[in-house]
C-alpha cells in the first residue's frame, strides 16, 4: 500500500485522478450491473433526525490512498450487521476499486444484510453510476460539488440531483468550504456533507469543520461531518456548532469491535 500513499503525494490534484479514474470505470463497463435491490429505498434523512443520539454514518472502506490498508479481508454482511447492533443512523459503501479497494458487490451485501440507509459512495461523474447505485440497493448518493464545479463530470450537479431524485433516492451534497456551503444551500439536496480533506491535495484539517459553517443558518439541511473524526470527544463540539450526523470511517474500520468502536462514537455524551 505504500505506492498509494506515494502516488497521492505524487499528484497535483488528487480529485481529478479520482475522477478520470470513475469515468474509465464507467466506460469500461463496471457500472453496468444486475438488479439487487430487494427493497424500496430507506430515509437516510430521517433516520438521522429520527436518532436521539449521536447520529453516526458508519462508512465502510478497506483502504484510503492517504491511511493505506485498514482491512485487507472484509466480510461486508458481519460489519453491516455490527454496525447495526453499535446504533449506527446509516451505512456508507465505497465502490471504486482503485485506491480504496472498494466494489460494487459491497453495496448489494450491505444493503440485503440490513435496513439501516445505505449511502452509495464514490466519484460520480456520470449518470450510469446513480443507475448503479439504485440498482444495488442505495438509499442516498454522494455527490461533490468540486467534480462538478470543476468540469470533471459529464452531467451538471443540477441534473445529477433531478436523477438521484428521479429513482426516488437522496442526495449527500460534499462541499470543502465557505463559498462552496453556500452554493450548496441554494440546491435541492437533503443533506449537505462538509469534508474536513481538501479532496485536491488530500490534507485533512478538522477546523475546517467550524471555518465553514460559522455564523451560516443551513435552515432545513441535514448538515454532515465528513473525515477526520477518530475520537468520540470530537462530536461533542461539533454537535453544538449545528452538525445532525457524522461521517466515520478508518476510526470504525480499523478497530477490532466495529460494534463497539459504534456505540463509543453514538453514545459520546
Amino acid at each position: 500500500m505504500k505506492s498509494m500513499r506515494e502516488s497521492s503525494r505524487d499528484m497535483l490534484d488528487m480529485l481529478r485522478e479520482l475522477s478520470s479514474e470513475a469515468a474509465r470505470l464507467v466506460d469500461a463497463g463496471y457500472y453496468n450491473v444486475d438488479l439487487c435491490r430487494k427493497r424500496t429505498p430507506n430515509s437516510l434523512r430521517l433516520s438521522i433526525l429520527n436518532r436521539s443520539n449521536n447520529a453516526i454514518i458508519a462508512e465502510i472502506k478497506r483502504a484510503s490512498p492517504t491511511a493505506g490498508w485498514l482491512r485487507r479481508e472484509i466480510e461486508v454482511g458481519s460489519i453491516v450487521t455490527s454496525i447495526e447492533r453499535g446504533g449506527a443512523a446509516g451505512v456508507s459503501v465505497i465502490t471504486m476499486p482503485r485506491y480504496f479497494y472498494g466494489d460494487l458487490e459491497f453495496l448489494c451485501q450491505a444493503s440485503s444484510s440490513s435496513f439501516l440507509p445505505i449511502l452509495m459512495k464514490d466519484f460520480i461523474v456520470s449518470k450510469r453510476q446513480i443507475d448503479a447505485g439504485w440498482r444495488l440497493g442505495a438509499d442516498a448518493v454522494l455527490l461533490i460539488m468540486k467534480i462538478f464545479r470543476n468540469g470533471y463530470s459529464e452531467v451538471s450537479l443540477e441534473e445529477a440531483v433531478r436523477h438521484t431524485h428521479a429513482l426516488g433516492m437522496e442526495v449527500l451534497l460534499e462541499v470543502h468550504g465557505r463559498e462552496e456551503l453556500l452554493e450548496a444551500l441554494d440546491l435541492d439536496v437533503e443533506m449537505i456533507g462538509v469534508n474536513s480533506r481538501d479532496l485536491v491535495s488530500m490534507k485533512t484539517s478538522v477546523g475546517n469543520f467550524l471555518r465553514t459553517i460559522d455564523g451560516i443558518d443551513v435552515g432545513e439541511k441535514v448538515l454532515i461531518a465528513e473525515s477526520g473524526i477518530e475520537h468520540p470527544r470530537q462530536i461533542l463540539e461539533l454537535r453544538k456548532k449545528g452538525f445532525r450526523a457524522f461521517l466515520i470511517g478508518t476510526a470504525i474500520m480499523r478497530s477490532e469491535n466495529v460494534e463497539e468502536s459504534v456505540k463509543s462514537f453514538v453514545n459520546a455524551t
